[in-house]
């Protein structure tokens, strides 16, 4: 026992790996299979880590406000920067675009300048009701300007949105079923 202490903690373990290092090596290759064995339980998420617990104010109120909006993984938006887009045969063209790919079972909604809505006083009563901003499909070059008018100067909720803060693009948002962006690569 008394040898065992005054050799040294490093010549003790090296004289030990040394001396067992084919059962070291057994050991450290059944445990590698042993892990590869568990690779099939292995889950993968595809959202952020919670570092909060579940019933914290912000993780709560972050769990509402998912309830009501979604999650914005299943976003994608484009759009175009064309000085010629508010002209009757490019306007119908995005417009189109948007529609078609709106009609795709992948897509669960698009939000384009042919979807919007706006406020308007109700003549029969208090209150306000949701109109269309478009009302005809088929536009000509004084409605177009007019509507270009009322989007960009009248509607301003919109702006960032829809189209940019300098008003030189239109953007369309389109949103993915969530059930196929969450699906497992």
């Amino acid at each position: 026992m008394n040898k065992l202490f005054s050799i040294g903690f490093w010549s003790a373990t090296a004289r030990f790996i040394l001396r067992n290092r084919i059962l070291i090596l057994i050991a450290i290759t059944v445990f590698t299979i042993f892990l590869g064995m568990q690779w099939k339980h292995m889950r993968f998420t595809y959202t952020e880590a919670n570092m909060l617990p579940d019933d914290h104010q912000v993780n709560t109120a972050y769990n509402t406000f998912l309830e009501i909006f979604g999650d914005e993984g299943n976003l994608i938006i484009y759009g175009v920067k064309d000085s010629l887009l508010f002209t009757p045969s490019n306007f119908k063209a995005w417009n189109n675009l948007s529609k078609d790919l709106g009609q795709a079972t992948e897509v669960d909604l698009t939000l384009s300048i042919g979807d919007l809505q706006k406020l308007k006083k109700r003549t029969d009563s208090i209150g306000f009701e949701m109109v269309p901003l478009l009302k005809d499909s088929i536009l000509s070059e004084k409605q177009l300007k007019k509507l270009q008018y009322d989007l960009f100067e009248k509607l301003p909720f919109y702006n960032g949105l829809i189209y940019s803060p300098d008003k030189k693009s239109v953007r369309t948002a389109l949103y993915i079923k969530k059930d196929i962006v969450n699906t497992p690569a």
